[in-house]
């Protein structure tokens, strides 16, 4: 049970029962022979339970406990108080490493795997406070060596210095020699260390490989049955010969009284808690009925879950209490002990099966179901995965006793094969019921959640793809444990278990999150409905986090080396003489979105407060106001890099290379920087104006470092790259005064009073809305056309964007005066006539005709 803790212990938000386990699987079995629970392994010999002295120098030899070590072996604030002992127990340890990883891996063995996880700990420590010990000292030759340059250079070959300035250089560089040696003893402990973890991780990963390939005699071998069958009859003797002892050892009183303790704690436990909770259940509904708000509801629903799954587990408790007290004349201290421990474990198990079960799969709210099935199977999906959750504590259960050596190895694989096939039927029977009870998108609401009744569309639908995983999974634990690979079976099983718990209770969290945050935004914080729904994708990004490194123990990833890695994360990774750690990153974050907001705010102050009091035409405003963006954004991004005290200077080589190597592939995007730069500082094109690139016409909208945003007449938006504005021909109609001047050419017939024409047209240009007084409107004779006199009219106006509705306004005008005053407006005819030819020999003569149109 040990190995399994050892990797499913960290899974506490479903498996906490493992950590428990994992502190009570301390308790042993040390006595010579211990008596029997019915398929009892043979008595181990007297010899072989006194074991040889520790080796390890963190255990006291007297008690077989872990000794205290000293404070400079464990706390780095320490690390000062470092001796000679110190390196004596690096040296050591790392000796005690190599012998082991020169000896055949061999089988498994679960005190032997142990001995190497408790060796791999120790070197790992002993890595940490190497690094912690050459860090340290390290900082105390970077001060010497400030000391030795603020001396100035050394003399050149055939010059002196002062006499004083020789003298301290050489006592500085005498104690830097004496603090240097540390670190280089310190430097070659941490990477010897850091070796030999990796390789005792290599040769635990290979044993527990081997292990996972061990083949036993299959479940469908008569032979296994009729060994077991042997240890049956066996273990049940060695029962009823200590049973017997004991009930004459307590009396016919005694045995009496212990049965009616066992009654007693049946009563307590199973029946009360059935009784208990119904009782709950009723006072629930009623209070869910009644509560209004479905925050409310919510929070009923989530603690009426909880309140289940402890009264199961107390009324599973209860009955393993009543079987110790009942076995007690059967079994040794030591041995009850150990087993009322797995069973609790096991019963916190089921209870955590069933609280999955219902919290994703009936809750009443189906946003937070994982799947959504139809009422006639979602009661049969929650009693499924309860019974799944037995097969996998009885599993476990099993694992432990195989660890503890308490009954024979044939016995336990053919448990485990029959305890596994099982299981695994019943993963089929779920994902079966998951494949076909899915109920349709447009299922109606629960009439108790009117407001929260309809699951979102938007969700993802998993149930397909997950039922065949399911499905795969099941059969590949079946088949193993039948062929006879009971451990990989046993993995498959587990693993395949703890996996879709782990994935259901990030899934369900995170819509836990994601429903009280839509609550909330829906009542009293509806001010801040846009700032709190960044809630849930914290949420997810946190719970991602966790699950991953959950999902990778799971599935045989050292636990060990997962810590490690946290702990490289705490200390920083060194890239040259940088070092970066989590804690640098999260305050540059920090600080950069400190400093991103602050320049949000002040550019809403500004642009909303300050800038309107000032005579600056709106492109202007815009401009002053997306250059305290761009000043803003620098800021915060180097003050965030000074905040973490990260030295970049050593990284200038390597900065440099990188400029060199993006200014080729980046070329085009730097060159649009720069215009956008120019364009923001010289302001040829400002926000609003009308513009004319090529055959593109349209107003400036926005004016960014990359590109410009134009905004046609037909109101589509164009995006222009600024190299294009610098470079290129650019025509903008509203630069300098937004005073612009409106053509409107018309044509009328020869003859007409050209005189009385211009009149009329002055006046038409006076009368229009938006034609300035001054310039006065006025009117040009262009040509004398072939059907047409060409005059054009003259108008000015405020702004050059109203120039086309101005324009179209006055061609009506005209329109509507020409004919009230009987002025005509040509347009081109042409007269064709056909002659036939009368003159010619052709046989056309006669055939002739004429016509004109």
């Amino acid at each position: 049970m040990i190995a399994f803790c050892r990797r499913h212990g960290a899974l506490l938000p479903i498996l906490l029962a493992f950590w428990l386990l994992a502190g009570g699987s301390a308790v042993r079995a040390a006595a010579p022979h211990l008596p029997g629970i019915g398929l009892l392994a043979p008595e181990k010999p007297a010899e072989q339970a006194t074991k040889a002295p520790s080796a390890d120098p963190a255990t006291d030899p007297a008690t077989g406990q872990a000794a205290d070590l000293p404070p400079d072996r464990l706390t780095p604030a320490r690390a000062a108080q470092v001796d000679p002992a110190t390196l004596a127990r690096f040296n050591a340890d790392a000796a005690e490493a190599q012998a082991v990883l020169r000896t055949p891996s061999g089988s498994y063995d679960y005190e032997r795997v142990h001995g190497l996880n408790k060796l791999r700990d120790r070197l790992a420590a002993d890595r940490d406070l190497a690094r912690t010990i050459a860090d340290r000292s390290n900082l105390e030759a970077r001060i010497i060596q400030a000391q030795m340059a603020a001396l100035g250079e050394v003399p050149a070959e055939g010059k002196s210095e002062p006499s004083a300035i020789t003298a301290r250089r050489k006592a500085l560089d005498a104690r830097l020699s004496v603090v240097l040696s540390p670190v280089l003893d310190a430097r070659e402990a941490q990477a010897r260390a850091t070796t030999l973890v990796s390789e005792l991780d290599e040769r635990i990963a290979g044993i527990e490989r081997g292990r996972r390939s061990e083949r036993t005699r299959s479940a469908l071998d008569p032979r296994a049955w009729i060994a077991v069958a042997g240890d049956v009859r066996r273990g049940l003797d060695i029962a009823a010969h200590s049973g017997t002892a004991g009930i004459a050892q307590d009396g016919a009183g005694g045995f009496a009284l212990r049965l009616l303790a066992v009654a007693g704690l049946v009563l307590l436990g199973p029946y009360a808690s059935i009784r208990l909770l119904q009782t709950l259940h009723r006072l629930f509904v009623k209070r869910r009925v009644a509560a209004r708000q479905a925050a409310r509801r919510l929070v009923l629903i989530v603690v009426e879950d909880f309140v289940a799954a402890l009264l199961l587990f107390f009324a599973i408790g209860c009955s393993v209490a009543a079987f110790a007290v009942l076995m007690r004349p059967f079994l040794g201290t030591e041995v009850l002990l150990t087993l009322s421990m797995l069973l609790l474990v096991a019963a916190l198990m089921v209870a955590m099966a069933q609280l999955l079960a219902k919290s994703t799969l009936q809750s009443p709210f189906p946003e937070l179901r994982l799947v959504r099935l139809r009422p006639e199977v979602v009661g049969k999906a929650v009693s499924t995965v309860r019974v799944i959750g037995v097969f996998l504590a009885l599993v476990a259960v099993l694992e432990g006793i195989e660890d503890d050596g308490y009954m024979t190895i044939g016995a336990i694989d053919l448990a485990s094969a029959l305890l596994l096939v099982g299981g695994s039927l019943f993963v089929w029977r779920l994902a079966t019921l998951i494949d076909k009870g899915r109920e349709d998108d447009g299922a109606k609401a629960a009439p108790s959640l009117p407001q929260h009744g309809r699951a979102k569309p938007d969700q993802l639908e998993f149930a397909a793809p997950f039922s065949r995983i399911l499905k795969l999974l099941a059969i590949g634990s079946t088949g193993a444990a039948l062929i006879g690979y009971i451990v990989l079976a046993r993995e498959i099983f587990s693993d395949l278990v703890v996996s879709v718990a782990v994935i259901a209770v990030a899934i369900y969290l995170h819509r836990l999150v994601a429903l009280i945050v839509g609550l909330l935004a829906e009542g009293g914080l509806k001010h801040y409905r846009t700032s709190i729904h960044f809630v849930p994708m914290l949420a997810g990004i946190v719970l991602t986090l966790g699950a991953v490194p959950l999902l990778a123990v799971t599935w045989g990833y050292n636990s060990r080396e997962i810590g490690d890695a946290i702990v490289m994360l705490r200390t920083g990774v060194s890239f040259g003489n940088v070092n970066i750690s989590a804690g640098d990153l999260l305050t540059f974050a920090f600080v950069f979105l400190a400093g991103y907001i602050a320049t949000k705010w002040i550019q809403r102050i500004i642009n909303l407060t300050i800038l309107p009091q000032f005579e600056i035409d709106r492109g202007s405003q815009a401009s002053i106001v997306t250059m305290i963006g761009y000043v803003g954004i620098v800021a915060s991004a180097a003050i965030a890099i000074s905040s973490t005290g990260l030295d970049l200077t050593s990284l200038a080589f390597i900065a440099t290379a990188l400029s060199v190597g993006l200014g080729f592939g980046l070329q085009s995007t730097v060159e649009n920087f720069t215009s956008g730069m120019i364009l923001l500082v010289e302001r040829p094109i400002r926000e609003g104006d009308w513009i004319e690139v090529g055959t593109l016409s349209g107003i400036v909208r926005k004016v960014s470092v990359r590109s410009t945003h134009l905004e046609s007449f037909d109101r589509h938006q164009i995006i222009i790259p600024n190299s294009q504005l610098i470079t290129g021909s650019v025509k903008n109609l509203s630069l300098g005064e937004r005073l612009a001047r409106v053509v409107v050419p018309v044509g009328v017939a020869y003859g007409s009073d050209l005189e009385h024409v211009r009149e009329v047209l002055i006046a038409i240009g006076k009368a229009q809305d938006g034609v300035l007084a001054w310039p006065e409107p006025n009117v040009t004779l262009d040509a004398f056309a072939d059907s047409s006199v060409n005059m054009r009219l003259l108008v000015f106006i405020h702004d050059a964007t109203d120039g086309v509705g101005v324009a179209s306004k006055i061609r009506f005008e005209i329109a509507r005066r020409f004919a009230e005053e009987g002025i005509e407006i040509p347009f081109p005819q042409m007269e064709v006539r056909l002659h036939a030819d009368t003159g010619g020999s052709g046989g056309n003569g006669g055939n002739g005709g004429n016509g004109e149109a």
